[in-house]
């Protein structure tokens, strides 16, 4: 009985172990399918934008912000919706829009994820930007 007790013990043990590694190894992988999926998510959301401008004629202010493409603001006219719902990253938080630019891109605006962090203004943060060094 001892030999069977220490089979089932080994083979726990051993899925146990195989189960941390794999995760280990996973977690570079997610996090880097998540940063490709935040900068595509940027970019739908400055088509959105840009259509936004083009129906209204102007972009949205930051105390607007992404809301905008989703409900009318009160002092816009021929607005229409770009979006069902106020774009989310995806580490489940929303995206952050800013005007004008704190990071002088072209567009005249920011916006950008606050990353794995979920906290805007760190290093980890994915943005419309253009980064400079590593």
């Amino acid at each position: 009985m001892k030999s069977k007790a220490r089979k089932i013990a080994f083979s726990v043990v051993t899925a146990v172990l195989i189960g941390a590694v794999i995760s280990i190894l996973a977690d570079p992988v997610t996090l880097s399918l998540n940063r490709s999926k935040a900068r595509s998510d940027i970019q739908k959301i400055k088509t959105e934008i840009l259509m936004y401008q083009a129906s209204t004629g102007s972009l949205p202010t930051t105390e607007q912000g992404l809301r905008a493409l989703v409900e009318k603001p009160g002092n816009v006219s021929f607005w229409r919706q770009f979006a069902s719902t106020v774009p989310m990253d995806p580490w489940h938080h929303e995206f952050y829009y800013e005007r004008p630019s704190r990071h002088h891109n072209e567009e005249g605006y920011d916006v950008y994820s606050a990353g794995p962090d979920g906290k805007p203004g760190t290093a980890d943060d994915i943005g419309n930007w253009k980064r400079i060094g590593p």
